[in-house]
């Protein structure tokens, strides 16, 4: 309460501290079930497929995204693509699997 105090003090008001059963508004407001979901919405885009293809055709990343669409294959890469690879290899942004 003291940060909250602090972050409003430059404004002209009075706060009061309401103990237990005294603060019905904010406890009804927090116990409040009927909350509806008015509507879901995904949404998807070509982005990350259109990415994935432009990788495939990429002659310099190609054995790059082979490596990373291979999970327990041994692969053999060049120095430099190892090093990618190691740097990259939580991503998974060439990943066959979704």
């Amino acid at each position: 309460m003291a940060r909250w105090l602090f972050f409003f003090a430059e404004y002209n008001f009075t706060v009061e501290y309401k103990p237990g059963k005294q603060n019905v508004l904010a406890d009804a407001l927090t116990r409040r079930s009927d909350y509806e979901l008015a509507h879901l919405v995904y949404l998807e885009s070509p982005l990350y497929e259109l990415i994935r293809e432009a990788y495939a055709e990429d002659d310099d990343l190609a054995g790059l995204v082979e490596a990373l669409g291979a999970f327990n294959k041994a692969v053999e890469l060049t120095a430099r693509h190892r090093s990618r690879l190691h740097r990259y290899s939580e991503w998974r942004v060439c990943s066959t699997t979704k």
